[in-house]
């Protein structure tokens, strides 16, 4: 008779019971597996659903042995092919069960479809555990995502090289196993469902099913009542609070509390809300900007390359060199809106560096208009020869790169080894897309000219909003001097010190401005305001977005843009006909269908969860 926390494991698929076996053991619960005894034959899965499958291995062994018995069974459900291969996907090419044959048979019937929008997917596994009397638990795992076109990753077994899940940052389960076990399990479907089942089994709770979410909510210890946050998110909204403490109360105190109240209570009431309107200006330049980058087939629309690049800014708002890992979080959400790999990479690359040689030559050309009005500054100097020299840098690496310089190659993976949620070698092929794609940047003169047209705008657009906000304070700046000062705090931001350069941009912008000649409780409540709408304000903005595109996420403005274009084919082409132009077509990527592929173009499309 075996011990209560030991159970006979009934698959007889070798990769699967490893994976299992290093699933339980990373939950180091005290559940201990035995391997199938070879007496026992395989068991006929003839049920139409997952639970029922497993609960027939399951069943099957425990009658075999008399001891209690752990058996699973998961399935893909691809959603163009209708849920298939769904409960058949260890048989979908026929018998016997073949993994490469029934990967051949999903790409192939995907191939028409491009685009993750189009060929979305999700893994499921259902796990019981069952005892000799009849007992039962039961728990559930899923993880959505879409098939790739081709296999990438040597890692897995069965459908492991295709599946690309939202997860993840591009890779498929096959390359994520490739780097290790651990990679994989902690977002796949198998890995969610055991440690769900062990947990159950470790706090006996038998019957229901439950999934890895709801089990970890349910397993918080009494009194532990702060964990619903994880203590780096903790700490890390503490010290935002009492930047902004600081910031807004203990700040304006240092010229003084009645002079300080003097000049709020004397500031036009009208004027922050045009340097608002500028702010709200630039976010959108910057936004258009980005979409310059992106390819029109591939390119996601405003809307939701909107709510993506102010999650990304929400994030690097709040950790320092929050740049890098505002890139990561970025990528993963323009690959889950359809823009593939090459494009993803491309933009937020050219996106860093296009928005830097732009800041530069903004301050570079303000640097020359202050020496004869105000001499020469060793000090703006300095800052403009570090500026040109880190572009200088980035451009010599990719002019390296480009020749093949080994050199670069290996400064570049030491980088990518530095970025969160990257793979070492992850940042050099995205670096040598990038340097493809700024060939043909560069032949593109009217892409071009868009790029830097929309990227001036975000940077004017954000120091016409300071200058309004010290404006509105009673004192307007000399526009050489904004300059000087933005461009010396932007570009002394950029050193990974503290979150958006807090603390940092402050006080040069206020200093500068002091050394000028603004008095400097002005500058304070000047530089202050605009704090408040360029730092402070789009972390809430951005936080919301986020949670929008798990509420409606970006395959969903895909889908709903193509069903809106296809009912007003249906309803007003005629009227284009009839001037003698075409309607709107389909972009070459297949992402907008026609009005036959939508029978039902008014019912909502499904999400896909990010």
């Amino acid at each position: 008779m075996a011990e209560p926390g030991t159970f006979v494991l009934a698959t007889t698929n070798p990769n699967k019971a490893r994976e299992i076996r290093e699933i339980f053991a990373s939950c180091d619960l005290g559940i201990e597996l035995v391997d199938r005894p070879a007496s026992v034959g395989e068991v006929e899965e003839t049920e139409e659903t997952l639970l029922g499958n497993a609960r027939l291995k399951a069943r099957a062994l425990v009658e075999a042995t008399g001891l209690p018995a752990i058996a699973e069974d998961t399935g893909m459900e691809v959603e163009a092919l209708a849920g298939a291969p769904g409960v058949r996907s260890a048989r979908y090419a026929g018998e016997p069960s073949d993994d490469e044959a029934n990967v051949d048979k999903v790409l192939s019937e995907l191939k028409p479809r491009v685009g993750p929008d189009q060929r979305r997917a999700r893994f499921v596994t259902v796990a019981v555990a069952m005892w000799p009397d009849g007992r039962e638990t039961i728990a559930e795992g899923s993880v959505e995502g879409w098939i790739a076109g081709e296999r990438r990753g040597r890692g897995g077994f069965g459908y492991d090289p295709v599946f690309v899940p939202f997860e993840s940052d591009g890779r498929t389960f096959g390359e994520l196993a490739e780097v290790s076990p651990d990679a994989k399990n902690a977002l796949s479907h198998r890995g969610r469902a055991f440690r769900s089942l062990a947990h159950r089994l470790a706090s006996g709770t038998p019957l229901e099913t439950e999934t890895e979410t709801e089990m970890e909510t349910k397993a918080e210890p009494a009194g532990r009542h702060r964990r619903w946050l994880p203590r780096t998110v903790r700490h890390l909204a503490e010290l935002l609070i009492v930047g902004f403490i600081i910031e807004y109360f203990v700040v304006p105190q240092i010229g003084g509390t009645h002079e300080a109240l003097h000049v709020l209570a004397n500031a036009n009431p009208f004027l922050p809300l045009a340097a608002l309107v500028l702010e709200i200006l630039s976010l959108v330049s910057y936004f258009q900007f980005t979409r310059t980058l992106i390819p029109k087939e591939s390119d996601p629309g405003l809307v939701t390359l909107s709510r993506i690049q102010l999650s990304t800014l929400a994030l690097s708002h709040c950790v320092p060199g929050g740049s890098a890992v505002g890139y990561s979080l970025g990528y993963r959400l323009l690959l889950r809106s359809g823009v593939n790999t090459t494009d993803a990479g491309f933009a937020l690359a050219t996106q860093g560096l296009g928005s830097a040689v732009v800041l530069n030559a903004i301050f570079l050309l303000g640097l020359i208009v202050s020496i004869p009005l105000y001499g020469f500054q060793p000090a703006y100097l300095t800052v403009a020869i570090i500026g040109v020299l880190l572009l200088a840098f980035l451009a010599g690496l990719v002019v390296l790169f480009t020749k093949g310089d080994e050199r670069a190659a290996r400064l570049v993976r030491t980088i990518g080894a530095k970025v969160p949620f990257l793979e070492p070698e992850t940042l050099p092929r995205l670096f040598a897309r990038l340097v493809e794609r700024v060939k043909e940047l560069s032949t593109d003169r009217r892409r071009l000219g868009e790029s830097v047209t929309f990227a001036s705008a975000n940077w004017l657009f954000d120091m016409g909003s300071l200058f309004v906000f010290v404006g509105a304070f009673g004192r307007w700046v000399n526009p050489v001097a904004l300059v000087i000062a933005y461009g010396v705090a932007n570009i002394a931001a950029a050193i990974p010190l503290t979150p958006g350069g807090l603390g940092v941009v402050e006080a040069t912008v206020s200093g500068i401005l002091v050394g000028f000649g603004t008095p400097r409780t002005i500058a304070i409540w000047g530089v202050i305001g605009w704090r408040l709408v360029n730092f402070w304000l789009p972390i809430p903005v951005g936080g919301a977005a986020y949670l929008s595109l798990k509420v409606h996420p970006p395959a969903d403005d895909q889908a709903g843009l193509a069903a809106r274009r296809a009912i007003w084919r249906a309803r007003w082409g005629w009227v284009v006909e009839l001037f003698g132009r075409d309607a709107p077509t389909p972009v070459a990527s297949g992402r907008f269908p026609s009005v036959s592929s939508l029978e039902d173009a008014d019912a909502p499309a499904p999400r896909a969860p990010l």
